[in-house]
C-alpha cells in the first residue's frame, strides 16, 4: 500500500535502502523510484540510483562523461516539513533534490519540478 505522505509522517526508515530511477514508469507529473530488487530494469544507457544508508551517508550513481558511471559516495537528508530528499556529494555539493508525494516499500513517486 502507498502512503500518501501528505497526509502521514513519513518514517526516514522508510527511505533506507537502494532505489532506482524506473523512467519507464514515470508521467508528466511524476518521477518513479524502484527498490534496486524490485525487477530487472531494462537496458539504458545511464539510470539513476541510490542507496540510503542509516547513518545520513549514502551511494549515488554518477553520471561520468565517458560512460563510466559509477557509485561514489555522499550523505542524504530528508526534511519533513516540504518532505524532501536531498543527496548530496561527499563535498557538501547539492546532487539531487527530491519532492516526495507517495512512499511505499515498492515506490518513491517524486514530483517533478
Amino acid at each position: 500500500m502507498t502512503t500518501a505522505i501528505a497526509q502521514e509522517k513519513l518514517s526516514t526508515e522508510m527511505l533506507l535502502g537502494c532505489w532506482t530511477d524506473s523512467r519507464e514508469e514515470s508521467t508528466i507529473d511524476f518521477n518513479i523510484f524502484r527498490p534496486c530488487d524490485y525487477t530487472e530494469f531494462p537496458i539504458s544507457r545511464y539510470r539513476f540510483v541510490m542507496v540510503l544508508e542509516e547513518n545520513q551517508e549514502c551511494q549515488w550513481l554518477y553520471l561520468s562523461p565517458n560512460d563510466a558511471h559509477k557509485m561514489v559516495p555522499g550523505t542524504w537528508k530528508f526534511d519533513e516539513s516540504s518532505r524532501t530528499l536531498s543527496i548530496f556529494s561527499s563535498d557538501g555539493k547539492m546532487i539531487r533534490n527530491f519532492e516526495l508525494t507517495a512512499l511505499s516499500e515498492t515506490e518513491m513517486k517524486i514530483k517533478k519540478s
